[in-house]
């Protein structure tokens, strides 16, 4: 009786299908950004042309990031309303919680941060003052990195707290 698409199997597989491709699409972009982009533009572009890349680069990093964790909190809030799943589903959500937390840090304050020494290193070449802007650029660079990488392994975590959610919703059958 009424649409298929009402059916609470189907809304079911459909948050499911939306918080899998949500974290594959943030990790994703994570790994993508930090282990691929990032190394190759520094590399291979000089320092006016790379920060002009990353600026735009990183828009669309974080867009993605926080759009991706919005869809991950959504998918997953359906489970909350059982209650066998419920402790991995809150877990989930709050490491997913963090993660978000941590992105918008990264987004809201160490990027201009870091955008703004770079600006002051390249107009006080050859100044004193570069040398102090400059290790000060190089220590938001580390820290905007290392927070980075704790996302990623806050959301390897809710990786499994996902993949504990599903087997409980659905449990493994030992004998076929």
């Amino acid at each position: 009786a009424g649409f298929p698409c009402y059916h609470p199997r189907a809304m079911d597989v459909l948050a499911v299908f939306a918080t899998i491709v949500g974290l594959a699409a943030w990790v994703g972009a994570l790994i993508f950004h930090n282990f691929v982009v990032s190394p190759v533009v520094g590399r291979n572009l000089g320092p006016g042309r790379t920060a002009e890349v990353m600026d735009r680069i990183h828009t669309r990093y974080y867009f993605i990031s926080l759009l991706s964790g919005i869809v991950m909190l959504i998918g997953a809030g359906g489970a909350l309303f059982a209650e066998a799943i419920r402790v991995p589903t809150w877990t989930f959500m709050g490491l997913t919680g963090l993660a978000l937390t941590a992105t918008l840090y990264g987004w809201l304050v160490l990027h201009p941060r870091t955008v703004s020494l770079r600006n002051r290193v390249q107009s006080s070449a050859g100044s004193q003052e570069n040398f102090v802007v400059a290790e000060r650029f190089d220590q938001a660079t580390r820290l905007s990195t290392f927070v980075n990488m704790i996302v990623l392994l806050i959301l390897l975590g809710a990786a499994a707290a996902l993949a504990t959610l599903l087997l409980a919703h659905e449990p493994v059958n030992p004998t076929g």
